[in-house]
């Protein structure tokens, strides 16, 4: 595998039983390079002074198991949105080959909301990246997200801005993802007209982010905060729980997570301390000793790696059914309100 800039034992890389579950060794390559990526990422963060922590499944990993949830192959950090714009600053600078800074101003078609700091001579493919034939940066990374204020801790106030921020995130993935094949040829017809409004309306990929990372941050000095600039459901916590960090092993290192922890943990989980193993198939592709453009400049790569993974395009795409219901929906809605 590659080199690391982190020392890790010999038996770390052993296949094992963590919580009943058996951990590959080659899930603990890909551990071991996200391991790497933590640590690059502590070293920018500490030297400017930006603070950060441990969030969903690492936080609770690193709560309940003092690393890796054994079944869990990523690790999530989140920031404040004031430490998260100085990373988005200083990150495509301060991080070198073979670590890449990876968000929607940094490269072109990255049609993914969450910022990620990836290894470049690395590989790691989900589903959406073989089916989208996707191009840009894909090397094994770690998900960095953004907790902005919001003005209450009502859901239905969070679930507005978030729709708000929703609808230029799809303007965003309908252009980046010009190229898709879809399995229904209305569909593609379909995509491609959206496409054609909204490249005529926004231009680009990245403005339409530029307009969600706008709305995400419209209000300051709240009491509360939530993931609105990715869809990852909606999430509401107190940003006095945010405010205090403590350090807690997380494999070989020591990690940040929030001192309050336990309501942080309870909010996303509930009862969380008994452990309950996710066996949901996850379809990825990765190689923590090859680059990712060994395999995805191959001659049909794509689609023979959709064959062996048993994956079609149809399984994540919308049908047109679908589709024309929101349409009139939304139709509905916009009539509505003019009278």
């Amino acid at each position: 595998m590659v080199d690391l800039n982190i020392q890790l034992p010999e038996s770390f890389f052993q296949e094992e039983e963590r919580s009943g579950y058996l951990v590959s060794a080659k899930t603990k390559e890909l551990w071991a390079v996200q391991l790497d990526l933590l640590n690059e990422l502590d070293r920018v963060c500490k030297k400017y002074n930006l603070k950060y922590f441990l969030d969903f499944g690492s936080m609770l990993g690193a709560v309940r198991h003092k690393g890796f949830v054994p079944w869990d192959e990523d690790i999530d950090v989140s920031m404040l949105r004031d430490d998260y714009d100085k990373l988005l600053e200083i990150g495509p600078k301060e991080f070198k080959y073979p670590y890449f800074f990876q968000s929607f101003k940094t490269e072109l078609d990255y049609d993914i909301s969450v910022t990620r700091l990836r290894r470049s001579d690395t590989t790691f493919l989900q589903s959406e990246d073989i089916i989208n034939h996707n191009k840009y940066n894909l090397g094994i990374f770690i998900d960095i997200f953004v907790f902005d204020d919001v003005p209450s801790n009502n859901l239905n106030e969070i679930s507005r801005i978030h729709g708000q921020v929703m609808k230029y995130y799809s303007a965003a993935l309908t252009i980046a993802q010009r190229r898709r094949k879809y399995s229904n040829h209305m569909l593609t017809v379909i995509m491609f007209f959206r496409y054609l409004a909204y490249k005529w309306r926004y231009g680009s990929s990245a403005k339409a982010f530029a307009q969600m990372d706008s709305i995400s941050k419209q209000y300051k000095n709240k009491d509360f905060v939530s993931c609105v600039f990715t869809n990852i459901g909606i999430r509401c916590r107190r940003k006095a729980w945010l405010n205090e960090i403590i350090y807690m092993p997380f494999e070989t290192m020591l990690m940040p997570v929030p001192a309050a922890y336990d309501e942080v943990l309870k909010e996303c989980y509930g009862d969380y301390r008994e452990p309950v193993i996710d066996s949901s198939l996850k379809v990825w592709f990765f190689d923590a000793s090859h680059p990712y453009n060994d395999f995805i400049t191959r001659e049909n790569f794509h689609d023979n790696l959709m064959k062996e993974l048993s994956i079609t395009s149809k399984d994540y795409e919308i049908s047109v059914t679908e589709y024309l219901a929101l349409l009139k929906k939304k139709f509905l809605r916009i009539f509505s309100s003019l009278f």
